[in-house]
């Protein structure tokens, strides 16, 4: 990854690492997010920010989606490990059922 320039190291170069949990998409048990969270927030501190999603189908158009329910669950997490930023993907804005997930943890 690094030859095609597509991973630096966030602590030496002095950036901030986006990792993708599409907890949707997962076959995973939930202790897996728990445990990888946990590992990159010990790892790489302010410099890693989760990211979770998809909330919205993409060009496909059936691209399995994150309940707002499912979205909170990742959200716990991340509030549990003191993470203060996240990225949530979704194509085409927020409805009022995740905004008011997403409120929670403002």
């Amino acid at each position: 990854m690094k030859f095609l320039g597509l991973h630096y190291n966030p602590i030496k170069y002095k950036s901030k690492m986006i990792k993708m949990f599409y907890t949707s998409m997962w076959p995973f048990p939930r202790s897996f997010l728990e445990n990888k969270i946990r590992e990159y927030e010990e790892e790489y501190k302010e410099r890693f920010i989760p990211a979770f999603g998809t909330i919205a189908t993409g060009v496909s158009g059936n691209e399995p989606i994150l309940s707002p329910e499912k979205l909170e669950a990742d959200l716990e997490i991340v509030e549990q490990n003191n993470i203060k930023e996240v990225i949530i993907f979704r194509l085409g804005g927020l409805n009022k059922n995740y905004i008011r997930i997403i409120s929670k943890f403002i």
